[in-house]
């Protein structure tokens, strides 16, 4: 049996199109709520669709451990970790991602009293869907590919604004701590 050489038109037929990196939203950042306490919304969905720009995308990791065997070494994954996440923010001229995180960075610490919260007022739980850019037939938004539900979620740092004598326009960028990530397909 003779092998034939595949033309690029004919491997375009049957390899699915790339995923984009501009084919993702972030639906929702959830506050958990906590028994006689009122609920804190910080972030609305027409927010996070117009204001979050860029998202780096955590995925869980094992720290590696080893394991001596008479003269061998064999090794196994050790504590299961995710990295913190990056996220840029759209900032407007009324300091509107500001304000918000240092609302969320208030639920964290009082600094009238020096006393800290208990991580069920400030963690959150950021849901991230990527998505293939297509439509289903009486639907608004994409078909999302992979949804992700990044848990225990809090800003660690906002980064220093750069300020200048330009005319540029501020992002504000925040990094995030994160306790798990939970993966779903198609979506939750």
């Amino acid at each position: 049996m003779a092998l034939t050489k595949a033309t690029l038109d004919e491997l375009c037929d049957w390899l699915p199109d790339p995923m984009l990196a501009n084919q993702w939203a972030v639906t929702g950042i959830i506050f958990n709520r906590i028994k006689d306490k009122p609920y804190v919304n910080i972030f609305e969905l027409d927010y996070l669709r117009m204001y979050v720009e860029s998202i780096d995308f955590p995925f869980p990791y094992f720290d590696v451990t080893d394991l001596h065997v008479q003269t061998s070494k064999l090794y196994y994954p050790s504590y299961n970790n995710v990295n913190a996440i990056s996220i840029s923010f759209y900032e407007d001229n009324e300091g509107t991602t500001l304000s918000k995180l240092l609302a969320w960075q208030d639920l964290m610490y009082n600094s009238n009293t020096g006393a800290y919260s208990l991580p069920a007022v400030y963690k959150a739980t950021v849901n991230l869907h990527l998505h293939n850019g297509k439509l289903n037939v009486g639907e608004s938004d994409p078909t999302a590919i992979i949804s992700a539900r990044i848990k225990g979620v809090w800003p660690s740092q906002i980064e220093p604004l750069a300020l200048s004598g330009e005319s540029e326009r501020i992002v504000l960028k925040a990094t995030f701590s994160v306790d798990s990530v939970e993966f779903a397909q198609p979506s939750f």
